[in-house]
């Protein structure tokens, strides 16, 4: 089995902290317990002032300047595989490479699934800029969606890009615009859920809502803006402020109106003809700082031809 290795510098906002928070935060596909687990059992070392910490827990508190390495043993054991795929691209420059991901697409391999992923096409787009960074099983991959979502998707290109995107979306200075199409009427045009979310101890394959006095899951926080309703369906705009594991069709579902298609999620099924492959979730605008020269941007992806053929059912157009 092979290793990931990654180094942080703490920089002025981050000090303070406790170390497994800021790891946290960072590697959100690992819950605190496990991380815990690695500061224990010495896959993460802390250097200070240019000497290393011995015996801290997790509960130390970060300084300015710290230096924290993080071992995490990564699954995969196979060689990725460069496969030529015609990707929407947004945007491109030296730095990174945004690209409007096709629902269907997973976006890197892992769990069985060692083809026809984005990191697959990335390696036949680019395979001098990306090969180099395939140690870790996921170039230049700095956020994820699901499989079934479309819409923005940021890609590094070099390895200072991704320290400072992966960096971005840890701290939440990156704005997250989704566009849904939820099954049912919501008579509140607009609202904020905040909840802890966490895996279900009885379905691993699914998400689920948490008191917070049960210490389990994490902090998650969705906007949302009702834009047109007719026929037993919402059209609704997100922000999230977080990116917990599906976030949006957790919160929405918890609400009543789960998202259309969500064959995880869904408590009312559409009638056959209705019923879309996918579900109708698209993220359709991110703002984002650039990870090298600071200057805002923004990239929004269309709304993609199968979301608008199934809005267009419930008579319901969709912009954008």
């Amino acid at each position: 089995m092979s290793e990931e290795k990654e180094v942080f510098i703490i920089e002025e906002d981050e000090a303070g902290q406790r170390i497994d928070k800021f790891l946290t935060e960072l590697f959100d596909d690992y819950s605190r317990m496990f991380l815990q687990k690695l500061i224990k059992q010495g896959d993460v070392t802390l250097k200070r002032d240019g000497k290393m910490m011995e015996g801290f827990k997790s509960g130390e508190n970060l300084f300015i300047g710290d230096e924290v390495t993080v071992t995490l043993p990564e699954e995969q054991s196979f060689e990725l595989i460069a496969e030529k795929v015609d990707l929407p691209i947004l945007f491109e420059d030296e730095h990174m490479l945004v690209i409007n991901k096709p629902a269907g697409m997973v976006v890197h391999p892992g769990a069985g699934v060692h083809d026809g992923t984005l990191v697959n096409a990335l390696l036949g787009y680019s395979e001098e800029t990306f090969r180099p960074m395939d140690e870790e099983g996921r170039p230049g991959i700095v956020h994820r969606l699901d499989k079934e979502t479309s819409g923005v998707l940021i890609v590094a290109k070099n390895r200072k890009a991704k320290e400072k995107l992966s960096r971005s979306f840890a701290k939440r200075t990156v704005d997250k615009y989704y566009v849904a199409l939820l099954r049912g009427h919501i008579r509140i045009g607009r609202g904020t859920l905040e909840t802890m979310i966490g895996r279900s101890k009885v379905n691993r394959q699914k998400m689920v809502v948490y008191d917070e006095d049960a210490g389990i899951g994490k902090n998650a926080i969705t906007h949302y803006k009702v834009i047109a309703q007719n026929n037993g369906s919402t059209l609704v705009k997100v922000k999230i402020d977080t990116g917990r594991t599906h976030q949006i069709r957790v919160h929405m579902s918890e609400m009543g109106f789960p998202v259309i298609g969500d064959k995880i999620y869904g408590t009312k099924r559409l009638e056959m003809k209705d019923s879309p492959k996918r579900h109708l979730l698209h993220a359709w605008r991110l703002k984002i700082d650039h990870p090298v020269s600071g200057e805002p941007m923004t990239f929004t992806a269309p709304i993609p031809e199968d979301f608008s053929e199934i809005a267009d059912k419930f008579k319901i157009e969709v912009n954008g």
